[in-house]
């Protein structure tokens, strides 16, 4: 009885961990395979389970050996089975046992600590892993980082964040651990039972705008004096602050649609033309609704600008968002 929950427990472990860094809906299913020789079946606990759309074999270990010669012959079994993607799970390894399932591309995961999947270009070394040194945010952990902070909740659901950003749970939890590191963002508990917190507004704002990069990649003319997307640069601030119109309207795109006009590119301003920046990420994950970029991302945007005028509205911006004198965005 001991045996089978200490089994079942780590079965649980193993799922867990998978669901946190791959899917949620995560499932896994023991194997029932006569053909599989009776020896095989008393060194591991086989399971089958399916990661990024790959259908992979999971060999638990029953008795934590680590000899990568029987493995490779372990693997070469299974192949002849039918069974393509072979991933071993460990309690624990050494450093020259990791070196030598590395030389070799042999599949594993050890919970919490390592995940090595050689199919997928996938190495997780959570054990090892050096301090993150942050300069700026990376365009996926700004996107995550901008949720958390329009989002009025001081919890944070990941699910939500999915939802919202689009991006998938691992680029969401890696940039879960800048924050973390950064300290805007702390949890309670371990594990799958993580709970993620953010600051109070003011706080995670003025530690986290410092690591702020603008997501504008470039900007572009073109021959059109008005286009269906959200407004950003100086046509946003128009909109949000007492800063004046201008004569253009200057509008945001994802560099992922670039190719829509880039056959109306000009080399310079002109008359009936608008001004297109092309972002970093999707401007319109986050627009208000009157179409304007989210006020974090526009403030980002001008960083680079030397124009105090402009830093003082946007700050003054910023100010009655934090304090709740402005619609949410």
């Amino acid at each position: 009885m001991l045996q089978w929950v200490i089994k079942m427990n780590e079965i649980i472990n193993i799922k867990d961990y998978l669901k946190e860094n791959f899917d949620k809906k995560t499932e896994i299913i023991e194997i029932k395979n006569k053909n599989i020789p009776i020896y095989l079946k008393q060194k591991y606990s086989i399971y089958k389970t399916m990661i990024c759309d790959k259908d992979c074999l999971l060999l638990i270990s029953k008795d934590n050996k680590i000899l990568v010669k029987q493995l490779l012959k372990h693997i070469e079994q299974f192949n002849a089975l039918g069974y393509e993607h072979i991933v071993f799970c460990f309690k624990n390894i050494n450093t020259e046992q990791r070196k030598r399932l590395l030389d070799y591309k042999i599949a594993y995961i050890i919970p919490y600590i390592q995940i090595y999947l050689p199919f997928i270009y996938l190495s997780i070394n959570e054990k090892y892993k050096k301090e993150i040194t942050i300069n700026t945010f990376s365009p996926s952990t700004q996107l995550v980082y901008i949720e958390i902070l329009l989002n009025q909740s001081e919890n944070i659901e990941i699910n939500e964040i999915i939802q919202k950003t689009k991006l998938s749970r691992m680029t969401i939890n890696r940039a879960m651990r800048e924050l973390i590191q950064l300290g805007v963002v702390y949890t309670n508990g371990k594990n799958t039972r993580k709970e993620y917190k953010r600051l109070e507004k003011e706080k995670y704002w003025s530690i986290g705008k410092k690591y702020l990069k603008s997501p504008v990649k470039k900007a572009i003319w073109i021959t059109q004096e008005k286009i269906d997307e959200v407004y950003a640069g100086d046509s946003a601030l128009e909109h949000l602050t007492m800063m004046n119109a201008f004569e253009y309207k200057v509008y945001a795109i994802d560099k992922r649609n670039i190719d829509k006009y880039i056959s109306y590119e000009i080399p310079e301003q002109s008359q009936n033309c608008c001004k297109v920046e092309i972002w970093n990420y999707d401007p319109q994950l986050f627009a208000d609704e009157n179409n304007n970029v989210d006020i974090i991302s526009l403030y980002s945007s001008f960083m680079n600008l030397d124009d105090e005028r402009v830093h003082i509205e946007l700050e003054e911006l910023m100010e009655e968002y934090l304090n709740d004198r402005i619609r949410k965005v």
